[in-house]
């Protein structure tokens, strides 16, 4: 009987993983599409482009990217550390200037941090049905699709912190620790420096920070917090092996930003600390928050649920040793990694960000997901197990089906346009190559290093730094009166009124008309010379 029901469960599973397989064909096959068209489009998609590409330039022919004066030309900020640039920097050296190495990046970053959370997954359940689906519907994410599309830093450090968290699963979360007695601390300490896990792990998590600095936080608390709480054996032990990883990822970090800060003269620190210094408005964030809500409700119920009960269930057994609750460590890495994501998510609201600061928390509803699947899949009675395993994947395919229409309807469009004035962009590349002297721009600042120059000027970063009081405007007004620029281009579409304000003082656009006259409009680009 009981070879029989639990046969009958794993059909029933089966038949549940195919449904919900049905529901995320259409995610996968719209990300294929979408990873062949940004492979293969030439040009920025995005205005962060332009920056990267332009580090990566610098970088390639050995300059120092962290000035530390912002009072002199080029006007250019490097708000990010730079190991997405170094990446690239061989293919530049090989391919010159394009956008599709940066992606590729990207695009495979995700892929393989979605493996990375099933195996993290797997490794802390051994349930292959909760690793599967807790990796797949990573993918499946509008924000996450998205994003993978540009040459921006956000996947790199998101695949390497998650690369971070699955070593010190996989290598560092022993089931029982080593049997020390007290007293023997010293002893156990040497033998944690010894394995080539810890080291592989705190290499991982400095890579993820020195990728992009607001990963210092999920990851690293998540696995700090697992360490304590998700293992078993000696408290005292637990402990020691947290503090340990912890104060070598810290220490290694600190040393890094010393040695890079001098060697750029404070310029690291100018421009990683000192220039953030962006606006920040509540209404983004609770427009953001309004659509998480909307759409994503199932993926928050279920990570909710899963994390609240099972925090319970290990409290139970805790302090009733009589109790032994059916639960799974997992909800010690998914606690601290959500609220974590949660916290920094938040910081969406700065002028000029965007979606990539909701990947983490992408990835933290995939985590709770897969790992509430993988505990009902522990019930003892079988048909209390079939019928939530049914009801997790039902609400999963239900999530996957409203992914994919969110996805159409909100971020298919951008690439087709692009697509669409592919045309005029090409003629707006033509035209900074031909010219001689300086080329400012602002959305397609990108066409200028891929046409072979440097940048002189980002516009909505200098904007934000000017209006912050942090850099003093008045010498480029002059340069702007001195005619120092032979052409900058405007980005004015009839779909954003605003565009050119959101990128420019109301002072260089003064200057810029008083001083320049517009010549000709390629696309939705007005083309300024001097006077």
């Amino acid at each position: 009987m009981r070879k029989s029901t639990t046969i009958l469960s794993l059909v029933i599973l089966l038949v549940a993983l195919l449904g919900l397989a049905t529901q995320l064909f259409p995610a996968y096959t719209e990300y294929a599409t979408a990873t062949q068209q940004a492979l293969t489009y030439p040009y920025t998609w995005d205005y962060g482009e332009g920056p990267l590409l332009d580090q990566t330039m610098r970088l390639a022919h050995f300059e120092n990217i962290y000035h530390n004066d912002l009072t002199k030309p080029p006007y250019t900020i490097s708000n990010y550390p730079p190991l997405f640039l170094l990446a690239q920097v061989p293919f530049a050296w090989i391919f010159g200037p394009a956008f599709w190495y940066g992606r590729l990046i990207s695009i495979l970053s995700v892929i393989i941090t979605a493996l990375l959370i099933g195996f993290t997954l797997y490794t802390l359940t051994h349930d292959w049905a909760g690793a599967l689906v807790g990796g797949a519907i990573l993918i499946a994410f509008p924000y996450v699709q998205h994003w993978s599309m540009f040459t921006r830093i956000d996947e790199l450090a998101l695949v390497l912190s998650w690369a971070a968290v699955f070593t010190t699963v996989r290598f560092l979360g022993n089931r029982e620790t080593p049997g020390y007695q007290r007293g023997q601390e010293m002893t156990f300490l040497r033998h944690e420096l010894r394995r080539a896990g810890f080291w592989a792990a705190v290499l991982f998590f400095v890579a993820s920070i020195y990728t992009r600095q607001t990963y210092a936080l999920a990851a690293p608390v998540a696995a700090f917090f697992w360490l304590i709480f998700g293992t078993r054996g000696s408290w005292r032990l637990r402990i020691l092996r947290a503090i340990l990883l912890g104060i070598a990822v810290s220490l290694i970090v600190l040393l890094l930003f010393v040695a890079i800060n001098l060697f750029t003269q404070g310029g690291f620190y100018l421009n990683i600390v000192t220039a953030n210094v962006n606006a920040f408005f509540w209404r983004t964030v609770q427009n953001y928050l309004k659509e998480i809500q909307d759409k994503l409700w199932p993926l928050i119920a279920l990570t909710a649920g899963f994390i609240v009960l099972q925090s319970i269930a290990a409290l139970v057994g805790l302090f009733w040793k009589r109790v032994r609750p059916e639960y799974t460590s997992a909800w010690a890495l998914a606690l601290p990694y959500f609220l974590c994501a949660a916290s920094v998510s938040i910081t969406i609201g700065k002028d000029g960000s965007n979606v990539n600061y909701l990947l983490e928390l992408c990835a933290a509803l995939s985590l709770g997901a897969g790992a509430a699947l993988a505990w009902v899949g522990r019930w003892k009675t079988w048909w209390a197990r079939a019928a939530f395993q049914l009801l997790i994947i039902g609400l999963i395919a239900y999530q996957a089906n409203v992914m994919v229409d969110w996805q159409k309807q909100n971020f298919s469009g951008y690439r087709a346009g692009r697509e669409q004035q592919i045309d005029s962009i090409s003629t707006l590349e033509e035209m900074i190559r031909q010219t001689p002297g300086i080329v400012l721009a602002d959305e397609y600042m990108g066409l200028v290093p891929l046409a072979g120059k440097q940048l002189y000027f980002q516009p909505f970063e200098y904007k934000q730094l000017a209006e912050g009081k942090v850099w003093d405007e008045m010498p480029f007004l002059l340069d702007i009166a001195n005619h120092k620029f032979d052409m900058i281009l405007w980005y004015q579409p009839n779909s954003w009124e605003g565009a050119v304000e959101a990128r420019w003082t109301s002072g260089q656009r003064s200057m810029i008309v008083t001083y320049y006259k517009m010549t000709d409009r390629v696309g939705d680009v007005y083309i300024y010379r001097p006077k």
